[in-house]
């Protein structure tokens, strides 16, 4: 009798036992369900850690390189191979990445300027811890890598100006800094400016940015939003910095486009939403300044843009904050509008030939629109694939003649005479990591005068040796 006690009230105790479960599992679904439905405590929490968590895994950037032709395969340090007498010569300046030239200086580079026979005279080293304390970017130990300089610029002063992305970070704009001629830091800021920017007349400087902003965001006044898996997007900006880094305008790229009229460039025929975190991805600003003169209509202080998830370069008014010209679809994932000869040249990534690599230089007539191939062109030879999928670079010679090409994971830096189509000149740039392994990086390299301070350190010093040799 006793025993049969126990057992029922051992049951009792169970069954009540697994009924607390059950209603705490059922009590739990129920209110994460609400939570998510209604988005309230801990909604945000947990979407926010998801998406920093998506965010980095998801900035793991993979090789581009598919595959290098032999005489690129076997070198080994930096090389300069000349394939022409064409090219115009001159200096260059440099970026390749934050660990570059730790041969030549044990903490690397962020920029160096060098002649065309690759021989280095001055270089901006990196400035330990320069990043090291954030306060709007995400990072992970042991997840998140370097934080490394994207678009570089000099100034007459020797003062270097750069933008930073983070690898591995949450987001992957970090900010913008000046370096002076002896690698000291003037100032720096984490205003998540990014890419590639330009500096105007009177020394303002015109930079990319974002800022992370919570979903739904609406297109304009129709019935269409943006939205994300994550509930978070980038709102892409326009910063007018002074020559401090002080920050005195700001303009909303997805205002201006929309204000603009321009609507349709994310919307599809009837979809009412827009799946994305990064909509447009503004990644070049550049200040018309002197080149009005070729574009009818256009004053000189006008900003050409570059929004490579929407496939669309264009003409901005900095006053009204409306577009004055736009063109889309004649390019795939571009980078690098720039001017030449009443028309738009852009890198274009993804919308080349595959024969030839798949990426190719275009120009787009202004105001027509209408496209034409520069390079690479049917039966004239190449060294190489021309191929960069999502990265970099190029810079248009004061001549109108030549133009710089990088091929930024394929660590290859081409000067292309863009009458002929043909490369005359070309910069590879290879280092050896740690395991000796070689690694190939040119992030972005532009044409430039010597600057007066470098005047009097050229009579003064030689060129500082490196592994830089002609072919």
């Amino acid at each position: 009798m006793n025993a049969d006690l126990r057992r029922g009230s051992l049951l009792r105790r169970r069954l009540m036992a697994g009924w607390l479960v059950l209603s705490l599992c059922v009590a739990m679904f129920s209110y994460g369900f609400a939570a998510s439905q209604f988005k309230f405590f801990p909604y945000n929490l947990l979407r926010d850690a998801r998406t920093a968590l998506s965010a980095m895994v998801g900035m793991q950037s993979a090789p581009e390189v598919y595959g290098l032709a032999q005489y690129r395969t076997e070198v080994q340090q930096p090389t300069v191979v000349k394939h022409s007498d064409q090219s115009p010569g001159g200096w260059l300046l440099m970026c390749a990445g934050g660990r570059a030239l730790t041969d030549v200086h044990s903490e690397g580079a962020l920029a160096w300027i060098m002649d065309r026979s690759g021989q280095i005279v001055h270089v901006w080293k990196n400035v330990p811890g320069l990043w090291d304390q954030l306060e709007h970017v995400t990072r992970v130990p042991g997840v998140s890598g370097a934080i490394s300089p994207f678009a570089v610029q000099v100034c007459a002063n020797g003062d270097l100006l750069a933008t930073f992305h983070g690898f591995n970070t949450f987001p992957f704009a970090v900010g913008i800094a000046c370096i002076d001629r002896n690698s000291q830091l003037r100032w720096r800021k984490e205003n998540l400016a990014h890419h590639s920017f330009s500096i105007d007349e009177n020394g303002l400087i015109y930079v990319p940015a974002l800022e992370v902003v919570d979903g739904p965001v609406p297109i304009g006044a129709t019935y269409a939003q943006i939205e994300s898996e994550t509930g978070k997007i980038y709102h892409d900006l326009i910063l007018v910095l002074d020559r401090d880094g002080n920050e005195l305008r700001r303009i909303s790229l997805k205002d201006a486009l929309f204000g603009s009229g321009y609507h349709g460039h994310l919307v599809h025929s009837n979809a009412k939403k827009v799946l994305s975190d990064d909509p447009f991805h503004l990644n070049d600003v550049q200040v018309i300044g002197r080149h009005a003169d070729l574009l009818s209509g256009i004053a000189s202080d006008a900003l050409l843009v570059s929004m490579r998830n929407i496939n669309t370069v264009g003409i901005l008014d900095p006053n009204t904050e409306r577009f004055q010209w736009l063109s889309s679809g004649a390019t795939i994932g571009q980078h690098s509008p720039r001017i030449l000869r009443e028309g738009i040249v852009c890198l274009d990534n993804l919308g080349g030939d595959v024969q030839w690599g798949g990426t190719q230089l275009v120009r787009i007539g202004f105001p027509s629109g209408l496209p034409q191939t520069l390079f690479p062109r049917a039966g004239v030879e190449m060294p190489d694939l021309c191929r960069t999928v999502n990265s970099g670079h190029l810079e248009i010679h004061p001549n109108g003649q030549h133009a710089l090409l990088s091929l930024t994971h394929e660590g290859a830096l081409w000067e292309v005479d863009l009458e002929s189509g043909r490369v005359v000149w070309e910069y590879i740039h290879v280092q050896l990591d740690e395991r000796g392994k070689p690694q190939r990086t040119v992030g972005s390299a532009r044409y430039i005068d010597p600057p007066s301070f470098l005047a009097a350190k050229l009579s003064s010093q030689p060129p500082i040796e490196t592994s830089g040799m002609g072919r």
